[in-house]
């Protein structure tokens, strides 16, 4: 488990690397920004066809809008080759997006590990850390199935447990997966992790907790953003975010024909 308190970017990346004579992946991705990442697609697969073949997804949270989603793609594309310029596997995270590549397929397969986490600083009171513990926990498993059910174009729920006679705080949340992954993925992976809350979380009054295929988190107060399609739920209030998520897959000899079609995908999700 990776903990990296007090930054936006967490990032790790095995130690097992490609030749230097090769192309490495950050390379070709960082090279490849401007066509595969600047239409600010939610999710992209990236392959670059060849025998030093790498996958790529780029996974944006559910509730920001196109540019936010672009602009924090392509940033950690260039921090990604920064900080794994010979890696064959490396995982991003930053606030808004996750950027992961491989030398093997990973669209479809759940992958747990690692998990990184991020915890504030403060604490719930001693009074209230039971009873907070207990509404997060149900929170989080509420919000883990209606993500899981997402469908095919987006897994991504919000919610909120209104202060009440149990807890002094309101407490929001986020579940989301990686949309290429079935229901039954997504909830073990939103399972896998939630087992680690305990271990990192106790008793904090916010915390973020991802892999490659899922994330977490929760604060106490309201951290993403409002959308039109709100509806308030039976203890809490759920946010059904529009789907912004295309998957797209990229060869270089086809490199000419994606920018039209990403432009085209562009003007779809304005």
């Amino acid at each position: 488990m990776v903990n990296n308190n007090g930054g936006e970017t967490h990032v790790t990346c095995p130690s097992f690397v490609f030749p230097t004579k090769a192309t490495t992946p950050p390379t070709a991705l960082t090279a490849q920004t401007s066509t595969a990442f600047s239409p600010l697609l939610s999710t992209s697969l990236l392959s670059n066809g060849n025998g030093n073949g790498f996958y790529t997804i780029g996974l944006c949270r559910g509730d920001i809008n196109p540019d936010a989603c672009g602009s924090c793609l392509s940033n950690s594309s260039i921090s990604i080759a920064q900080a794994c310029p010979t890696q064959k596997v490396a995982v991003l995270w930053r606030d808004v997006c996750m950027l992961r590549y491989s030398n093997r397929s990973i669209r479809g397969f759940m992958e747990a590990g690692p998990i990184f986490y991020t915890t504030s600083s403060g604490n719930v009171s001693s009074s209230d850390v039971g009873g907070f513990n207990w509404q997060l926990m149900t929170l989080l498993e509420r919000l883990r199935g209606e993500a899981a059910a997402g469908g095919d174009l987006v897994k991504f729920a919000v919610g909120n447990v209104s202060k009440n006679n149990v807890i002094s705080q309101t407490i929001h949340g986020l579940a989301q997966c990686t949309p290429d992954l079935t229901e039954l993925d997504c909830n073990n992976c939103l399972v896998s992790i939630a087992g680690d809350i305990p271990q990192c979380c106790y008793g904090k009054l916010g915390g973020r907790l991802g892999t490659p295929s899922c994330s977490l988190r929760f604060k106490v107060y309201k951290f993403f953003n409002d959308t039109t399609a709100d509806t308030t739920i039976t203890g809490g209030k759920k946010s059904t975010m529009s789907a912004r998520t295309v998957i797209l897959i990229v060869v270089p000899s086809v490199f000419g024909m994606v920018l039209a079609i990403s432009t085209w995908i562009y003007a779809m999700l304005r």
